[in-house]
């Protein structure tokens, strides 16, 4: 009987001390599955800051290539808006008398533009970690469409600019009658045509129908260009604008 009884006090402790010793090792475990889980939360944690930082850098950099991009078209559409206003003022004259002929060279002389965005921080945005940040998808939406669908208009506009400018400068350049004179390029290279007679010959192809429709058509160029700058100067400024904002609201 002593013996039975003692047999099953050790049974009793057995079990006991493996429930306890169970109970012990399903802690452990707990503990273990916990800390991995801090772990992988401190590591995705500081993965999502050193993301966030380099998005906000990129969005700096962008920022550099948007005020260049600002202050260039800005430039160009000075520079447009006196081509415009010389042309128009030669559209409106009977003669040119009085004027030298560097005047008229100046009147007839055909420039493209080829004005570009600067998208040197655009191309090293290539990390889909940052680029996926939710907090900035919105912002790098706009600056992916700034230079991917309004580049490429800018681009189509550009080649059509330069292709027309061509053409008008082929017209008055190889015209045959008058001696050209119109590059800075060309100062020192002696003129054997009379500065009388070229100033004449020229006058009579720029008064002519056809020549007014040359210059009209450059007219018509310009201020096409000067419509796709501005538009493109403006969403530059939009985005921009939109950029500080971003910049701004990680900062504080």
């Amino acid at each position: 009987m002593y013996r039975l009884f003692r047999s099953f006090r050790k049974s009793s402790t057995d079990r006991a001390s493996a429930k306890r010793y169970l109970i012990y090792a399903l802690g452990e475990i707990v503990l273990v599955v916990v800390g991995i889980l801090i772990a992988l939360q401190i590591n995705n944690w500081n993965e999502y800051n050193k993301n966030h930082a380099l998005a906000v850098k990129y969005l700096q950099d962008v920022r550099t290539d948007l005020a260049r991009d600002t202050s260039v078209f800005a430039s160009t559409l000075r520079s447009i808006n006196q081509i415009k206003e010389f042309k128009e003022w030669g559209l409106q004259q009977e003669n040119f008398n009085g004027l030298e002929v560097r005047f008229l060279d100046a009147l007839v002389g055909s420039k493209y533009f080829n004005i570009q965005t600067n998208d040197q921080a655009f191309q090293r945005m290539n990390d889909p970690n940052v680029m996926n940040i939710a907090v900035f998808d919105s912002v790098f939406t706009a600056i992916n469409s700034y230079y991917t669908f309004n580049q490429d208009y800018l681009i189509s506009f550009n080649a059509w600019d330069k292709e027309t400018s061509l053409k008008e400068s082929e017209y008055w350049y190889l015209q045959g009658s008058y001696e050209i004179n119109i590059e800075p390029s060309l100062d020192s290279i002696p003129v054997f045509q009379d500065e009388a007679g070229r100033k004449q010959l020229l006058e009579d192809q720029i008064l002519s129908t056809e020549g007014r429709n040359y210059i009209k058509m450059s007219y018509i160029r310009v201020s096409t260009m000067e419509g796709i700058y501005t538009r493109q100067l403006e969403t530059a400024k939009r985005l921009l604008a939109r950029i500080e904002e971003e910049i701004e609201a990680s900062e504080s």
